[in-house]
């Protein structure tokens, strides 16, 4: 998806609602505003898969632009209500996209709550995974 308007269509806010809806870390609403403001950037992807159908079954979002903070692309998310098939077609999109712009390696935040092996078995299609490391939530607390 390269261009802002198709967010405006039901059928794609209605993914991107499906999406979000059990996301503790986004909301639905302001994803779409960050993909409307960096959607003409060549190094940002959205992708999104159609059913037999024609309904919208997959979505991901994809950032390739490196930093001192991440030398690395990332995959911001990726949401599939079409099982297996779905989920590697779009993992299949990523691997090509960022391959064809020069990449050989991907960084893939497990959010889910599921063992890290389960979560790697999504991206299958991008080869040999490592995992490098974890991630810890705190909760501030005032001192005192």
């Amino acid at each position: 998806m390269r261009n802002p308007a198709a967010l405006l269509a039901a059928p794609v806010q209605e993914l991107f609602a499906r999406a979000y809806e059990a996301e503790r870390f986004a909301d639905a609403k302001e994803v779409m505003a960050h993909v409307a403001e960096n959607i003409h950037r060549d190094d940002f992807a959205v992708f999104i898969v159609r059913n037999d159908l024609g309904g919208l079954v997959g979505l991901t979002i994809v950032e390739s632009d490196c930093s001192v903070f991440s030398e690395l692309p990332w995959v911001l998310h990726i949401y599939s209500a079409g099982g297996r098939r779905v989920t590697h077609a779009l993992a299949g999109a990523i691997r090509d996209w960022l391959m064809a712009n020069g990449h050989t390696h991907v960084r893939v935040l497990n959010q889910t709550g599921r063992s890290d092996a389960e979560h790697m078995r999504i991206f299958a299609p991008f080869g040999s995974g490592t995992v490098l490391g974890g991630v810890i939530d705190y909760k501030l607390t005032p001192k005192g």
